[in-house]
């Protein structure tokens, strides 16, 4: 279904401008903080922007279900808080649910690989407890609460439940939030409620010193930190699955997208210059050795031009530290 407005696109840039060219240097410290801060603010702008034109659908069609999707590092995270606390400001009552509790133990997962000789699956619907997200999606409808798992990405299980419970008389609007949103088996579970669909992800590409960051390219380089830093992944182990990620993103996400209510951008001119500083630590204290090395190797010559600059220039909020984590400022 979609919203008033159709396919909204939240984005400075047109369909036509794939990319943007950024300079190898942001210039002084002082420019640089700035443009990290004017990037910031230029998408927090957008988001509230998408946030009163979503606001005025749920006052007036009476939406109760919003899903908020993207590929994997698109900033989904970040900005279901944000649009959280912008829907709450206009007086809605919201409560999100992340669909990666429901994922399946990594246990169980890489015993169905070993069993049918394969590599695990970590992406697609088959990794869902599908039951346990329609026993809570029916328990809020017939209740208004129920108990949602939570998972440990770190232990790679589930580790207990949070209670949620929807006060009576109050109108509930639901953000489910993952990259699981799109996928038919889970959009079957809202087929009968009203609702709205936010497709988040890096929209546009980078272009530096001749060199081209497709934002599918952006996107890996963000989940290499990333996934340092919160899910102890090494760059080898990151590589090594980024196949099957983008394999199930072809097919299970990239063909929904353009169905979605809402897109916006979440690609930063200046995430070049603030991943460089923690790529190179990333590879020179986990050297990848094998099929994926050329990739790592590459990786780091693309980048050879762009000077970094500290992510200590993030203002407080910023999407962008769903990427690059406090931790790394505080434990290296």
């Amino acid at each position: 279904m979609a919203g008033k407005g159709g396919n909204r696109l939240f984005n400075r840039y047109t369909s036509k401008q794939t990319y943007r060219t950024v300079p190898p240097s942001l210039g002084t410290p002082e420019e640089a903080r700035r443009t990290v801060e004017t990037a910031e603010a230029d998408f927090e702008a957008r988001l509230v922007a998408l946030s009163a034109a979503v606001s005025r659908e749920c006052a007036e069609d009476g939406i109760r279900i919003l899903r908020l999707t993207g590929p994997t590092c698109s900033g989904k995270t970040t900005a279901a808080g944000k649009l959280t606390e912008a829907l709450e400001a206009a007086g809605l009552s919201v409560y999100p649910i992340s669909l990666d509790d429901f994922y399946l133990d990594r246990q169980e997962l890489e015993e169905r690989a070993r069993a049918r000789g394969g590599t695990p699956d970590y992406d697609s619907a088959d990794t869902l407890d599908l039951g346990a997200m329609e026993a809570c999606v029916r328990e809020l409808r017939r209740t208004g609460e129920t108990d949602i798992p939570v998972f440990n990405f770190t232990t790679g299980n589930r580790a207990g439940t949070r209670h949620l419970a929807v006060p009576a008389g109050k109108k509930p609007v639901f953000l489910f939030e993952g990259i699981q949103a799109l996928y038919p088996p889970v959009t079957a579970l809202f087929a009968d409620i009203p609702s709205r669909s936010v497709y988040i992800s890096a929209l546009h590409g980078l272009e530096v010193a001749g060199e081209i960051f497709p934002p599918v390219e952006l996107r890996l380089l963000r989940r290499l930190v990333r996934d340092e830093a919160v899910r102890d992944a090494t760059p080898a182990f990151t590589l090594a699955l980024w196949e099957s990620v983008r394999a199930n993103e072809e097919t299970s996400i990239l063909p929904f997208a353009n169905g979605c209510d809402y897109l916006i951008d979440s690609a930063m001119p200046f995430e070049l210059h603030m991943l460089k500083p923690y790529l190179e630590r990333l590879f020179r204290d986990y050297p990848v050795t094998g099929r994926h090395a050329v990739r790592a190797e590459h990786i780091l010559a693309s980048l050879r031009a762009v000077e970094g600059i500290p992510s200590a220039y993030l203002p407080a909020g910023a999407l962008y530290r769903e990427f690059i984590p406090m931790c790394l400022e505080t434990d290296r």
